[in-house]
């Protein structure tokens, strides 16, 4: 495999290098042989699939559905996309038998055999969000290139299509509408690619991982792999440190980042998975 080169990154303040994940295969695949239950947690947007300007517009290629089935029929797997998009619209957009759908962040958590986990926000957190979807979609109404995503527990603010000269002042109002609304910060704000997202404080995507863990894990030799490209990320990154494999996709982004490997692309994601998915050895079953 091509060698990534040297990239600098911050983690917890301090610059380090995070490993480029095809130098350091051998290695990997023999953690992945060892282990006896595999978890393997996949961000959507910008991780298994490239960005388009409308959430809409994303489909799934046909290789990454393939290469999602072979892994779900090796019984050491369980396969989790974990995604800030709606449950409907993430089963809809993979459509692979087998797999675990955790959405809004794992606000909503769909297993493989159809049983559901739902962690509802505190009724004066889902007022907050209900109201600035309203007001936002009011006065964004008529901005070309906004987009307002209600999500039923969270609000998305999207700007991939907004001009380049009032893009920082759109942002800025609604970042002050939210301001207006939350008054006493009970929500949290965070930064995506192209897009902001409000949500209840509660919970993220390492207190989702954390969840699965406690609940599901009995057996000590079970390895856990995180890959994501967004901020909403990092909150697993940071619970999985030296816990775990976790993989930063950096697309055309440097950003901090507490993931301990990175790749370039979701077409080296793939490449990653085909390889995992012909490599490994059946030892015991998943947790599915």
């Amino acid at each position: 495999m091509p060698n990534g080169g040297s990239r600098t990154f911050s983690k917890n303040g301090k610059k380090f290098m995070p490993k480029y994940l095809f130098d350091e295969l051998n290695s990997i695949n023999k953690l992945i042989e060892e282990s006896n239950c595999l978890l393997l947690f996949l961000d959507y947007d910008g991780t298994m699939v490239y960005f388009k300007e409308k959430p809409r517009d994303v489909k799934t290629p046909k290789q990454v559905k393939q290469v999602l089935t072979q892994l779900c029929k090796k019984q050491k797997f369980s396969i989790f996309i974990v995604t800030g998009r709606g449950i409907k619209e993430i089963k809809n957009l993979v459509d692979v038998k087998g797999i675990c759908y955790a959405a809004l962040h794992g606000l909503i958590v769909e297993f493989s055999d159809g049983t559901r986990k739902h962690w509802n926000p505190s009724k004066s957190d889902q007022k907050l969000i209900e109201s600035i979807i309203k007001n936002a979609q009011i006065i964004f109404k008529k901005e070309s290139g906004v987009l307002i995503e209600d999500k039923d527990y969270t609000v998305a603010f999207h700007y991939r299509m907004v001009p380049k000269d009032v893009k920082d002042k759109l942002i800025e109002s609604f970042l002050d509408l939210v301001r207006k609304i939350d008054t006493l910060d009970r929500l949290d704000v965070l930064r995506g690619a192209e897009v902001i997202e409000v949500r209840p404080s509660n919970w993220n995507k390492g207190k989702f991982v954390e969840f699965i863990v406690d609940e599901f894990i009995l057996n000590e030799n079970v390895l856990l792999i995180y890959i994501g490209d967004d901020t909403t990320d990092e909150d697993a990154f940071s619970y999985l440190n030296n816990k775990g494999i976790t993989v930063f996709v950096k697309n055309n982004e440097f950003r901090d980042t507490k993931a301990e490997y990175w790749v370039d692309n979701p077409k080296k994601v793939l490449e990653f998975l085909k390889l995992i998915s012909k490599d490994t050895s059946e030892k015991n079953t998943s947790i599915n």
